[in-house]
């Protein structure tokens, strides 16, 4: 029989189908809710990232704008200097290079040229540039225009990325003498990636980036990015379309962003501010579970009301049908279902099943009582040991075993008879119990052999709580007349121990080796 065929038969409890009606209705109107809240906030927080990007991007164009301006005012302003001091010597001339270098801290690395592009100093002297001409095209660019200029990336002589920052050389008179240049390592440390890399790429995964008017990527916080040309990518044409703006790009990766940008005033660069749209669903997503949390209690609250209707329109046998079932079945054991005390018929089966519960309950704890402890010296018998070393092992806990044995105990049973040999085990049991501690445990393991659990305990610990029940033992009266002697045998866990067995089986070699070496006595093995 199906479940459905089941459920079909029994019939729909009167609570079921109300909560389920309220549930369903609650549901579909919080649906509802969640749909417009979420298209609602996905379009806000589009428009609103867009603007902030766009707000971003302009903030960082101020800052770059304000450095690289100061760079050309140094450049300036070490240009006249130097115009003006040429009478100096040359080292002393490239003292002032070296500290023009060094104080500013803008470039990595600084030089002179004459008319021609004939390096006459650099700094740091160690790049050793001196003494050679300029080759590449944006140098002789500078030169040839003889003013101030920022260059485009490009790949220098030395094999570096670089931005050139140039300012030329006039003589008092006039003269054009050649320029001062400052080298920008667009993939080293400089004061530009600095002011750039601040914040450059932010939990989220929002990032900005900068290219020039070309479309070359001159930072990027991945630095695998810097030279590539983006100049064929959708997002280039609206870059050149104003000053600043803001638009969603898709890109070849399938990834999409939220872009604002902003130019940089004396360079012609853009700085593009972009936020992974992704995360406007994550956003957005929040929204849900705000709602979520205003709504729910609402319906919890009114789900808590039609239940407990359901429940006192509902007939208290059936909750005492529900009860008897669970007590059937063995389940814990639940709050007692309170009756109408008008219901005869619901009261007479509540007392019976109450007396019913009684007795059963009963008998469980009989039962348990019966398989764990051993009926003739009242300790945990062997299954339980089995149980509770076996949880020790899982557990890691660190535990001794002491295994006992009385020495000779057949000639008690033959000599005074077995009921005299049941109290000489009753007797044992009662010296254990008072010599172990309260937190180790005490088995009979079955015959005349005992078991003690030692929890948290070492190895001189251990020795010196078996010699005690040893000794002990050797001068307790007895109920035969003469004295009793017990022989023992110790072990500890190992970490290596895959299996609870191991260190009984060490504790009962132990405890054979005691009895080959005389009895009345305690042996280790580890």
């Amino acid at each position: 029989m199906s479940p459905i065929t089941r459920w079909y038969k029994r019939g729909i409890k009167l609570s079921t189908f109300m909560c389920g009606l309220v549930f369903l209705s609650s549901f579909l109107i919080l649906l509802a809710c969640l749909l417009v809240s979420y298209t609602n906030e996905k379009n806000s927080l589009e428009k609103q990232t867009l603007g902030l990007n766009e707000n971003h991007a302009k903030d960082l164009s101020r800052v770059t704008n304000t450095l690289l301006q100061s760079m050309q005012h140094s450049l300036k302003s070490s240009s006249s200097y130097m115009m003006d001091h040429l009478y100096l010597s040359p080292n002393l001339f490239q003292d002032n290079l070296d500290y023009f270098h060094d104080s500013t801290g803008y470039f990595n690395a600084v030089f002179i040229t004459d008319e021609s592009g004939f390096i006459k100093m650099n700094s740091p002297t160690s790049l050793g540039q001196a003494g050679t001409y300029l080759t590449t095209p944006a140098s002789k660019q500078a030169l040839a225009a003889k003013k101030p200029i920022i260059s485009s990336p490009y790949m220098g002589k030395i094999g570096k990325l670089i931005i050139l920052v140039s300012h030329p050389l006039f003589t008092n008179k006039g003269q054009y003498k050649g320029m001062l240049g400052g080298v920008l390592y667009l993939q080293e440390d400089n004061r530009l990636k600095q002011i750039l890399g601040i914040d450059s790429m932010s939990k989220d995964k929002s990032f900005f980036y900068v290219v020039d008017h070309a479309g070359n990527i001159i930072y990027h916080p991945d630095a695998s990015r810097i030279n590539q040309n983006i100049s064929h990518t959708p997002i280039f044409p609206a870059l050149k379309n104003s000053t600043s703006g803001n638009f969603k790009v898709e890109t070849s990766e399938g990834s999409s962003y939220l872009s604002g940008y902003a130019i940089v005033p004396e360079t012609d660069w853009r700085i593009i501010v972009q936020t992974p749209a992704q995360n406007i669903e994550a956003y957005s997503s929040h929204l849900i579970q705000s709602t979520m949390l205003y709504l729910l209690p609402i319906i919890i609250i009114l789900l808590a009301f039609i239940l407990w209707l359901s429940i006192q329109l509902s007939s208290p046998l059936t909750a005492l049908a529900e009860y008897a079932k669970n007590l059937a079945v063995g389940k814990e054991k639940k709050d007692v279902p309170e009756i109408n005390k008008w219901s005869y018929e619901a009261k007479q089966l509540h007392h019976a099943i109450m007396i019913l519960e009684e007795e059963t309950r009963e008998k469980e704890r009989q039962l348990k009582i019966e398989a764990n402890v051993d009926p003739l010296t009242g300790l945990l018998n062997r299954r339980a040991l089995q149980s509770i070393a076996s949880n020790w092992s899982s557990n890691q806990y660190e535990y001794a075993v002491v295994m006992l044995d009385i020495d000779h105990f057949k000639s008690v049973n033959d000599t005074y008879g077995h009921p005299m040999g049941d109290e000489v085990l009753k007797m044992m049991a009662r010296i254990l119990r008072s010599q172990a501690r309260l937190e180790d445990l005490v088995f009979r393991y079955g015959g005349e052999e005992f078991a003690i659990l030692l929890y948290d305990t070492n190895q001189n610990e251990a020795m010196e709580i078996a010699e005690r029940i040893r000794q002990t033992t050797e001068i307790f009266p007895t109920p035969i007349g003469k004295f009793i002697t017990i022989s023992l045998g110790i072990s500890l866990d190992k970490q290596s121990d895959e299996q609870y067995e191991e260190i009984f089986k060490r504790a009962d070699e132990a405890l054979y080796k005691a009895k080959q070496e005389g009895r009345n006595c305690t042996r280790l093995i580890l």
